[in-house]
């Protein structure tokens, strides 16, 4: 399958044969794994956002438009896991922060993150 060309893996994915799926993963993976890495700087979550990805491209592949170059679609799909993974952070913290006393939550996030939050809410 090492011949054929993004769209036409693609549309055999889309057909319902999920075979492709490992040259498209082979051609695509460290450039999934590289982008979801630099936006939230854990080498753990940038796999777990590659892999989850490649399962996302199988389960949606009816919605991909074969006139559309694949990298920028699984681009797309990266980008929109790790913004949805930081908003989840994000309200896990915010969480944390309202139901503890506040000295127990400067020390286990840091001064700095905290003091974040306050500017961020305040500039709202």
């Amino acid at each position: 399958m090492k011949h054929l060309s993004d769209q036409e893996l693609m549309r055999i994915v889309q057909a319902g044969d999920p075979s492709p799926a490992s040259e498209i993963y082979d051609r695509y993976s460290t450039k999934i794994y590289n982008l979801a890495y630099r936006f939230l700087r854990n080498a753990q979550l940038a796999e777990d956002a590659t892999q989850d990805v490649f399962v996302k491209m199988l389960k949606h592949a009816s919605s991909f438009n074969n006139d559309a170059r694949l990298l920028t679609w699984l681009f797309t799909i990266t980008a929109n896991w790790c913004r949805d993974h930081m908003r989840r952070w994000e309200h896990d913290v915010e969480d944390q922060i309202r139901a503890r006393p506040v000295s127990s939550v400067l020390v286990s996030l840091g001064v700095g993150m905290i003091l974040g939050f306050i500017l961020r809410d305040r500039l709202k």
